[in-house]
């Protein structure tokens, strides 16, 4: 009876804590639900979702599922399919500042992030594809040049490959110059808000097909 007595307020306190964060599944058909998990089985996810603007139970196929992940939606950040929880987009993130870095909230830092990644590839991607272009326009022009004879299309268009080259590297490299220094920050503030050991509670339910009824708990989550 006491540990009945203590959970109750456990719940209630998870609860208050984490009753903006949903979870998350995809289905194989790509549609994005934001949702509650309420307990896993072999073949199927029982869950919470919102139809006409309220929270309804739910079944899922685990075959019509393609991943699932806890606590990983805010709400603040998705626009959802009108008077349900379908996920429709994301919704638009302030531009990039070092001002609105620093004063960003861990989801937002890790879009950031993720943005960052992406410039930083792409600039690579450009910086060595127009590296390579360039040396191979160059051997082309070198090469048609060779000898007593010229081949002046030869000679043209390992020219024009190399220009072609040199303009996207000249491209590339501030691309990816930018995109690593965006990385390198966010990580930096990422690295400072995440210091020490996180600890989380959050509700868990669990349902048993051989007695049938949802088994109330807790679930501890430990980060370092």
């Amino acid at each position: 009876m006491k540990k009945i007595v203590l959970l109750f307020p456990i719940l209630f306190i998870c609860q208050l804590l984490f009753s903006q964060r949903l979870d998350l599944i995809v289905r194989t058909n790509g549609d994005s639900i934001a949702c509650r998990i309420d307990s896993i089985t072999i073949s199927t996810i029982y869950l919470e979702i919102k139809s006409s603007n309220k929270w309804i139970s739910a079944d899922l196929p685990k075959t019509q599922v393609k991943e699932f992940q806890y606590g990983v939606i805010n709400p603040d950040f998705y626009n959802f399919k009108p008077r349900t929880s379908a996920i429709e987009s994301n919704r638009k993130h302030p531009n990039y500042t070092l001002q609105n870095v620093r004063s960003a909230s861990l989801e937002e830092l890790e879009f950031y992030l993720a943005k960052a990644i992406k410039i930083k590839k792409s600039g690579a991607a450009l910086s060595i594809g127009g590296s390579l272009s360039a040396a191979a326009g160059f051997w082309i022009f070198r090469a048609s040049w060779s000898g007593n004879s010229g081949n002046a299309f030869t000679a043209g268009l390992g020219g024009l490959t190399f220009l072609a080259g040199a303009v996207v590297t000249i491209i590339g490299v501030p691309v990816l110059i930018t995109g690593s220094s965006r990385v390198k920050k966010i990580e930096g503030i990422i690295n400072s808000k995440n210091t020490g050991m996180f600890i989380e509670l959050a509700p868990y339910c669990f349902h048993n097909y051989n007695v049938q009824p949802n088994h109330s708990g807790v679930t501890l989550r430990i980060r370092f």
